[in-house]
């Protein structure tokens, strides 16, 4: 992990002229299957669609829509912290929490699968729950 920091820093350091917000970072530093990750995420945002992060290529992608704005990630959601080292860390720099945290090391969705039918179940709760009124609460202040 240290080399692959390293080798950030340098490639960083290199272009440091031509990187000013975040779509340029992406544009330089970062791979093809990342950028379509941004701008499939980028694209979501932009049609109303919510999207469930999963694992860290696809939080690093989300990484450098965050750093144009972070109300970029307004629709986005981490479905999980993957074991891959640093992933915490960039989640934190998000400013999000992930809703599932099961030590996952598999990828391939893994971690969006149970996070999607969480985040299902609890739009279902909280669309079908009455409120106080419908259901006959009282608040307790006495009138």
């Amino acid at each position: 992990m240290e080399r692959k920091a390293e080798v950030i820093r340098e490639a960083a350091g290199l272009h440091r002229h031509a990187i000013t917000d975040g779509l340029d970072a992406l544009r330089i530093l970062g791979g093809r299957e990342i950028a379509a990750m941004a701008g499939s995420i980028l694209a979501a945002r932009l049609l109303g669609i919510p999207v469930i992060l999963d694992g860290f290529i696809c939080s690093a992608a989300a990484l450098a829509l965050h750093c144009c704005g972070p109300q970029s990630l307004a629709h986005c959601m981490v479905g999980h912290a993957s074991m891959e080292p640093g992933h915490r860390r960039l989640l934190a720099h998000l400013g999000m929490r992930p809703l599932l945290d099961l030590d996952l090391r598999l990828g391939e969705g893994t971690g969006a699968v149970p996070a999607a039918i969480v985040a299902r179940a609890a739009l279902h709760c909280h669309l079908g729950m009455a409120t106080f009124a419908e259901a006959g609460v009282d608040s307790g202040i006495a009138h």
